[in-house]
């Protein structure tokens, strides 16, 4: 009998180092050796940081300037986009943005998701101007629009003799 109630104890503490184990994920142990101000810290979620509307932590972000000769076909072709989408943004948003305005020595940054094993485009941001700006949403849902950077006016005042 003493040999039985040995056997469910060592049973029983195995089961519950088991529940212990499965309960304290691997963030809940590094807390258990913080301070109550760095636990607050590291639970807090990290800010997000967005750029042309667009959150840049969940893309890569691959910048460019327009070279002579570049259309924006091939800009797209270049990230893998198909032919269909860029025709159909380049006929159906022609009064937002006309791709044939698109010009050298502008910028653009291209917003690449991840997807399976390769990278897929999923946003082309045409800089304008260095306020305006053009977002060409590459899904099947195709659609375009404008924006502007925030901009701050300083006024300054400068005295000689």
């Amino acid at each position: 009998m003493k040999k039985s109630m040995k056997q469910i104890l060592v049973a029983a503490g195995i089961v519950c180092i088991a529940v212990a184990a499965w309960k304290i994920t691997p963030s809940e142990a590094k807390l258990e050796n913080t301070t109550p101000e760095q636990q607050i810290i590291q639970k807090q979620p990290k800010p997000i940081t967005y750029r042309f509307g667009l959150p840049v932590d969940s893309f890569n972000v691959v910048e460019n300037t327009i070279e002579n000769g570049q259309t924006f076909g091939t800009i797209l072709a270049g990230f893998g986009v198909d032919y269909p989408i860029v025709d159909r943004i380049a006929h159906k948003f022609k009064d937002i943005f006309d791709v044939r305005g698109i010009r050298s020595g502008k910028n653009y940054s291209v917003f690449l998701a991840s997807a399976d094993s390769n990278e897929v485009a999923r946003y082309l941001v045409y800089e304008e101007s260095p306020v305006n700006y053009y977002v060409f949403d590459l899904s099947d849902s195709a659609r375009v629009y404008k924006g502007e950077k925030e901009v701050t006016v300083k006024q300054r005042e400068i005295a000689g003799t």
